[in-house]
């Protein structure tokens, strides 16, 4: 996981996973789709939170 902040205040996160090794390639079919939901469902409950803690104030 990555993050940065940008120059409008806003802050980018960027997920990334990267696999090596001979068994790769024959497991890779399986870890497509369900790596990029979950990172999606992590992603959007992650900015959710932020805001709501972002609207409470200070100290939220």
């Amino acid at each position: 996981m990555f993050s940065s902040a940008n120059h409008d205040g806003t802050t980018r996160l960027t997920n990334h996973e990267e696999f090596s090794g001979v068994l790769v390639t024959l497991i890779r079919p399986f870890l497509r789709t369900p790596k990029k939901d979950g990172y999606a469902a992590f992603n959007t409950g992650l900015k959710q939170r932020v805001e709501d803690r972002t609207a409470l104030g200070p100290g939220a």
